[in-house]
C-alpha cells in the first residue's frame, strides 16, 4: 500500500533491546518479554511523504458508527478491537462473561470523531467466550450507537 512504512525484522539484535507498547495500560515493556530470541522490528518511514494534508486528515472521518470483529479471534491473551466514531461521543467498550457480568471496561470516555484501536489484555481471565459491547452517546445522553460482538479466549 503505498505510504505504509516497510517493517522488517533484524534478527541480530537481542529482544531486549527493543520496547513494545501494546496498547493494554502497562506502557513501554521489553520486547524480551514476548518473544523467545534474538529479535528486533524497525520500521523505515520514508520522510519525503510524511506530510499528510488537511484533506485527507478530513476523509479520514468514518461516516458512520462501526464495530469490528476483534483480531486475533481466538486470541491469548492479547487482542485488539477498532470501532469507528461518526462523530464526537461518549465511548464505552466493556467485555462481559456469559451470564452477563463486565468483567473489563476496556474503553469509557469522551472520544472524537474516528477510528480507534484499543488492545485488551486477557491474562487474568479464564478460556471461553466473552461478549464485548460498544455503546456511544452524545453530550445530552442520546444514544448514537449500540452493538455487540463475541470473542474467545483459549489458553
Amino acid at each position: 500500500m503505498p505510504g505504509t512504512p516497510a517493517v522488517g525484522v533484524d534478527a541480530d539484535s537481542p529482544a531486549d533491546h527493543s520496547m513494545i507498547d501494546l496498547g493494554i495500560g502497562f506502557g513501554w515493556e521489553n520486547f524480551g518479554n514476548y518473544f523467545d530470541g534474538a529479535l528486533m522490528v524497525r520500521a523505515e518511514v520514508d520522510s519525503a511523504n510524511a506530510v499528510v494534508g488537511i484533506d485527507d486528515l478530513i476523509t479520514n472521518i468514518p461516516e458512520s458508527f462501526g464495530l469490528n470483529q476483534n483480531y486475533p479471534n481466538p486470541f491469548n491473551p492479547v487482542t485488539t478491537i477498532q470501532f469507528d466514531l461518526a462523530e464526537p461521543s461518549e465511548a464505552n467498550l466493556m467485555l462481559y462473561n456469559l451470564l452477563g457480568k463486565k468483567v473489563q471496561t476496556v474503553v469509557a470516555r469522551y472520544l472524537n470523531a474516528g477510528t480507534y484501536r484499543f488492545g485488551v489484555y486477557a491474562g487474568d481471565l479464564p478460556s471461553g467466550m466473552y461478549i464485548y459491547r460498544l455503546t456511544a452517546k452524545n453530550k445530552d445522553g442520546k444514544a448514537l450507537y449500540n452493538s455487540s460482538r463475541k470473542l474467545v479466549l483459549m489458553k
